[in-house]
């Protein structure tokens, strides 16, 4: 699972670098823009909510990096569905497993992302 996670995050960071996010990221000054960080003390709501979808990782901390990268992506306005796109390719799951990943990233971990639809 380390090499998943280090491939998500780095498809992520290239996505994030080439604008591919469907966002922002052609208004002149949208580059310039500071985001806040995701919330980082809700990992125990975020691994139940996982848990309860039939999604396992090899530990809590694996799960937890996943979604808030999923939630940094989403604060520099990375679409949902492109998250999605990347975390089935990453972790090899199924495109509805990847889509609850975020829906439960955002709902435990970044509720302030929740207008961030797919």
């Amino acid at each position: 699972m380390p090499r998943f996670t280090l491939f998500l995050f780095t498809a992520l960071a290239l996505c994030l670098a080439l604008g591919d996010g469907g966002g922002d990221a052609d208004i002149p000054g949208a580059s310039a823009r500071t985001f806040p960080s995701a919330p980082r003390n809700t990992s125990e709501g975020f691994t139940a909510a996982l848990g309860q979808a039939g999604l396992r990782f090899e530990t809590k901390a694996a799960a937890t990096e996943t979604g808030l990268a999923a939630c940094d992506a989403l604060a520099a306005n990375v679409s949902p569905s492109v998250i999605a796109d990347l975390l089935t390719r990453a972790l090899h799951v199924s495109a509805t497993e990847a889509q609850l990943l975020v829906l439960a990233s955002v709902n435990e971990s970044c509720p302030d992302r929740a207008d961030r639809g797919f």
